[in-house]
Order: C-alpha cells, then sequence, then structure tokens
C-alpha cells in the first residue's frame, strides 16, 4: 500500500459530533449503530490511564482535564481517541483522511495492571528491520 493510494471500499456515516466513533464502531460490528458504547469504552480507557495519554500530547493537567470535558460535551473524536483504540486492541489504526493515510499506532501496552511505553521510533525501526528481512 502506498501512502496515497485510496481506500478501496467507504461508507457514509451520519456527520455528527460522533462520527469517529461510528466509523470505529462500523469497522468492528459492521453497523455503527452501537457507537455509543465503543465511545464510552475509548473514553473510559484514557480516563483509566491519564499518565499515558498525558505524555502522547506533552500535556499539562490542565490540558488533559480539558480534553476529557470536551469529550463529554461534545462527543468529537480526536487522534487521541484513535491511539486510545489502537492501544486497546494493540493494533495499527489507519485513517484515510486529506487524501493520505495516516497511522495511529499503539504508543503503550497494558499488562495486567501496568502500562508500558512504547516509543514511537522503536516500532519504525522494527518495521525497518522487517522490510530489512524480507528484500
Amino acid at each position: 500500500m502506498d501512502m496515497f493510494d485510496r481506500p478501496i471500499q467507504t461508507i457514509d456515516v451520519e456527520k455528527a459530533n460522533n462520527c469517529l466513533f461510528q466509523s470505529l464502531a462500523y469497522y468492528l460490528a459492521g453497523s455503527e449503530k452501537e457507537y455509543q458504547i465503543l465511545r464510552d469504552c475509548i473514553i473510559g480507557f484514557e480516563i483509566e490511564h491519564p499518565d499515558e495519554f498525558i505524555a502522547i500530547k506533552d500535556w499539562t493537567n490542565e490540558s488533559w482535564t480539558a480534553h476529557v470535558e470536551m469529550l463529554a460535551e461534545t462527543g468529537v473524536g480526536t487522534d487521541m481517541e484513535l491511539y486510545a483504540f489502537a492501544a486497546m486492541f494493540g493494533i495499527d489504526v489507519w485513517v484515510f483522511q486529506k487524501d493520505q493515510w495516516t497511522c495511529y499506532r499503539p504508543m503503550f501496552e497494558i499488562f495486567g495492571d501496568e502500562c508500558k511505553s512504547k516509543p514511537m521510533y522503536a516500532s519504525w525501526l522494527a518495521s525497518l528491520h522487517k522490510l530489512d528481512k524480507e528484500t
């Protein structure tokens, strides 16, 4: 896949504040109807792991609080929720936006009650190493 390849298939979701969560719900279940459950899970996951999410953006506690309040008030998802989804499921999330793909990788892993940071460069180097082995 090239970063500028277009998606093979797209779906239309209601253009509302919750469209990110509707799209992720469609990805998981084939329907966006139960997006609220997924939205609550993602936000709950972020609230359970504030230190990890604050570190992703190097936010202050005030910035973090403002983000959580914005989620509660508007339901508008951001890149932070894509990082949360990626970490929850341990997968890369690819988003096609503005005519190109962007990858949201888990920035930490959950091991029982503990979180382990995943520096961005480590996953980038691992992907390079994998490419070297394939060629």
